[in-house]
């Protein structure tokens, strides 16, 4: 989130890079807040507020990926990538 707002500034194609890396932690995770809140947001450290905007930031990332049935989508972005 930190990182992607600045990026999102002034890198936009860092900012692509980095999300595309975000969206595959997060089914990494199995799309499970439990798992990212243990694996990823613990890890930062940082003042609750700051960590309740992360799980907020995760939390509506998680509920796009769902809407937009990218749960098991790793091998369609590969070949995406390739223009397959």
């Amino acid at each position: 989130m930190i990182v992607s707002k600045h990026k999102k500034q002034n890198d936009i194609a860092g900012y692509v890079l980095y999300m595309w890396q975000i969206e595959d932690l997060i089914r990494a995770n199995d799309l499970d807040m439990a798992k990212i809140e243990k694996t990823v947001i613990s890890q930062y450290e940082q003042p609750g507020d700051v960590k309740q905007e992360l799980r907020d930031w995760y939390g509506n990332l998680v509920a796009m990926m769902k809407n937009e049935k990218k749960e098991g989508s790793r091998s369609s972005a590969s070949h995406h990538q390739h223009g397959e």
